[in-house]
């Protein structure tokens, strides 16, 4: 298990803001423990801040709603490793998500010193030019994210 703390790192090895999608059950646990799980199959850049974009089944639908911060990220993560990382311990003991978790067997875990929930959600338009699959794991920059009045703006 490796342990990436971005407050150690350059800020040229880093990006800067990054977003990905969630569906409920993930933002559910985003929500309450302030942890968001990568695939494990493709090691991820570091970054400074998460943006999440929900799904069409997330209130509110087919928007960023949050932004996170990010604190550090644990890679090359086993089931036999989970015990071992202080954040997973309340998650783990929580019904509604410990067995699925659990069942996974590999994770790349980034915990977030804060997610904040933002007033006016940047919605993803009917005239989109960036569909929903190809947001995920781009990158974009705070001054874009923060001047942004829909998803587009952020990669423009």
């Amino acid at each position: 298990m490796e342990k990436v703390v971005i407050g150690e790192m350059k800020h040229s090895d880093l990006r800067e803001a990054v977003v990905v999608t969630q569906q409920p059950w993930f933002m559910d646990i985003l929500d309450k423990y302030n942890i968001y799980f990568f695939s494990p199959k493709k090691i991820v850049k570091p970054m400074m801040s998460l943006l999440f974009y929900g799904d069409s089944d997330c209130e509110p639908a087919k928007s960023i709603s949050r932004f996170g911060k990010v604190s550090h990220i644990y890679r090359h993560v086993t089931r036999e490793d989970l015990d071992s990382i202080p954040e997973m311990q309340g998650i783990l003991n929580d019904p509604r998500f410990a067995d699925e978790i659990l069942s996974w067997g590999k994770y790349q875990i980034v915990v977030l010193s804060e997610v904040t929930l933002l007033e006016n959600p940047l919605p993803l338009t009917k005239e989109y030019i960036n569909h929903p699959r190809i947001i995920v794991n781009r990158e974009t920059t705070l001054a874009k994210f923060l001047g942004a009045k829909k998803i587009d703006d952020l990669f423009n």
